[in-house]
């Protein structure tokens, strides 16, 4: 059975432009011609896609802020599943936007 808390996730609007973000972060990278293997320790890039990777850190922030401030969040079980939630979610679009070969 599903938490409230993931309930409440898949619902959130909030969570779905971290996700469009993230597929639009997964295509810069992409077109600038990154690898999987080249993301493990990426310190060149045009400042657009750091700009990109930077607004979804800020996204993630601004979303765990917000639910905090509803009383959604309010202990470190809370927290933790929230970033499982959202790890998993990216895991998944990464899975579908692959930098390397053809789509899955």
């Amino acid at each position: 059975m599903k938490s409230n808390l993931i309930i409440f996730l898949n619902s959130f609007g909030g969570v779905k432009e971290i996700e469009d973000n993230f597929v639009e972060f997964r295509q810069m990278l992409k077109d600038e011609g990154f690898n999987e293997e080249g993301l493990h320790s990426v310190s060149m890039a045009p400042a657009h896609v750091f700009q990109k990777f930077d607004s979804i850190k800020d996204k993630i922030r601004s979303v765990k802020k917000e639910l905090e401030s509803y009383g959604i969040l309010n202990n470190e079980s809370d927290f933790k599943a929230f970033d499982t939630y959202i790890s998993r979610k990216l895991s998944k679009i990464e899975k579908k936007t692959p930098l390397n070969g053809n789509q899955e």
